[in-house]
């Protein structure tokens, strides 16, 4: 039986405790010491222990109230589904409307719209939470800790159950592999709702490092300058925010100087990647590591330096690395035994997904591996093994990862079809999104005005860049859209714009 693990909850009252006057949380020049995190988590646990078993949506920025809400529902023994406050009312509704809380945390304004959707919730605006109240820590941990609401192929959330344990066993790795000390100032670079911020809350306040959120567009788009102004020493990000860093000639010494370990996650990190870091500091250590939101944030991880990094590369692709203590990685489905799908078990894999048993039972079952039955989560990725190590591919299902977000192509098909447009095609086109849009001659098609209108109910990222309107979608011989004719077609439609 595995040991029992300390809980993330436990980890920052123990840390609340013995670094009381420490900053937990520093942005723009001010910030709360942990035992001023602490006092909020309890004003939070007091807040929602009016409900048993409280089930809460956290609609709020980066910031103290957010993780104080984010503890205090742990605290108050509930569970908790952070979103984005920037996204489409119309995705957070559908968000709210699955999940049914019994608790809403946003500003007034927002948590009244979203108690659309659960209109007996309890809406608890920061403004005029009560500061006075405590709460005495009853030793109740719900099962749950959270749940992430990941894209679905039919426009519906998918909301991916992480439980207690799932969570305490990630911790412990943050913590063995020392991918955040006490003394890190650690960057929050992620929103809420994205799931590698579990690594920097979690990471951060569970080992007495000190939280920096960055939340603001003009920092987000210079975050190499962000790193040298707040003196960051560990990162954890998408691979593609190096990218932004490159193109503007960000990737210095200077910038780069304060850095002790940067984690990346999310899509495929690179070699170039992995050597425009060391030119600009030879000391910093890279971890490259790997899980879908279904397995924990990450569940594979491979330290580089500049001395020993060059046998995790393949080609112009770095290695996810091994798996970590606890959880066992296979290769499932492919011609050879060195390649195959993901799947992934061990006590990081999620509960299932959030009331949806038929998604659950697709992706979550039991296999037999070596004469024994093993359950775990399949994952859709399609990797293949090099001496030893494990390397990412690409997908194989109908979801992409751009910029390190995972969409569903079916879901922005969707809401191009609520725009009106009933016949779309939707596919990846080198490291962006683009569509084809099935259009009469006599009908008028306005790509500018059908952005707009799907700004309302996807994210920005999820919005083609390149639409392109066709008499006919080519099909098959079933009458289906064929998406390999369609992709070529497209390819045509944009050379002729391109005048190549």
């Amino acid at each position: 039986m595995p040991p029992i693990l300390p809980d993330a909850i436990d980890l920052f009252l123990a840390e609340a405790s013995r670094r009381p006057q420490k900053l937990a949380v520093e942005a723009d020049g001010k910030g709360a010491t942990y035992a001023e995190l602490a006092a909020r988590v309890g004003n939070y646990a007091a807040a929602f222990a009016q409900v048993a078993e409280p089930r809460i949506v956290i609609a709020l920025p980066r910031g103290v109230d957010a993780y104080a809400a984010i503890l205090g529902t742990g605290l108050a023994g509930g569970f908790y589904a952070p979103v984005n406050d920037a996204s489409p009312i119309d995705k957070l509704l559908r968000i709210v409307g699955q999940l049914e809380p019994n608790i809403i945390v946003a500003p007034q304004a927002l948590a009244d719209r979203l108690a659309e959707a659960a209109p007996n919730a309890i809406r608890i605006d920061p403004a005029t939470l009560d500061r006075s109240a405590t709460f005495t820590d009853r030793h109740q941990r719900h099962p749950i800790s959270y749940i992430i609401f990941t894209s679905g192929s039919t426009g519906v959330p998918k909301g991916v159950v992480i439980s207690r344990v799932a969570l305490n066993h990630y911790v412990q790795w943050i913590k063995a592999s020392e991918s955040v000390l006490p003394e890190d100032r650690v960057a929050q670079f992620n929103n809420l709702a994205f799931d590698i911020s579990v690594f920097d809350i979690y990471g951060a306040f569970c080992l007495g490092a000190t939280l920096i959120p960055i939340s603001r567009r003009s920092d987000r788009l210079m975050p190499a300058r962000i790193i040298a102004r707040e003196r960051i020493t560990a990162w954890a990000s998408v691979p593609s925010v190096l990218n932004l860093m490159m193109t503007a000639n960000q990737l210095t010494s200077r910038n780069l100087a304060t850095i002790r370990r940067f984690t990346f996650a999310g899509e495929r990190l690179l070699r170039e990647h992995v050597e425009a870091i060391f030119a600009a500091n030879p000391n910093i250590v890279i971890q490259n590591a790997y899980g879908p939101t279904e397995t924990t944030v990450t569940m594979t991880g491979i330290l580089l330096t500049q001395d020993h990094y060059m046998h995790a590369c393949a080609g112009t692709s770095v290695s996810i690395g091994p798996e970590i203590p606890g959880i066992e990685v296979y290769l499932v489905g492919g011609s050879h035994p060195d390649e195959g799908e993901i799947f992934i078990a061990g006590p990081q894999v999620a509960d299932g997904y959030w009331r949806d048993p038929e998604r659950t039972a697709q992706s979550f079952r039991a296999i037999e591996i070596d004469g024994r039955m093993v359950h775990g989560y399949f994952s859709g990725d399609w990797a293949e093994r090099h001496d030893g190590l494990v390397y990412f591919r690409e997908r194989i299902d109908f979801q992409v990862k751009l910029n390190g977000y995972r969409i569903e192509m079916d879901e922005v098909a969707a809401a191009i079809r609520k725009c009106g447009w009933p016949t779309v095609c939707v596919f990846k086109r080198d490291e962006s999104l683009v569509a084809l849009i099935e259009c009469a001659d006599n009908e008028v098609f306005d790509p500018a005005a059908l952005r707009t209108a799907l700004a309302g109910q996807i994210e920005a990222y999820a919005i083609p860049s390149r639409i392109e309107r066709v008499g006919m979608i080519p099909r098959n011989e079933n009458d289906k859209i064929d998406r390999k004719l369609a992709a070529e077609l497209f390819e045509t439609l944009a050379r002729e714009a391109d005048g190549t």
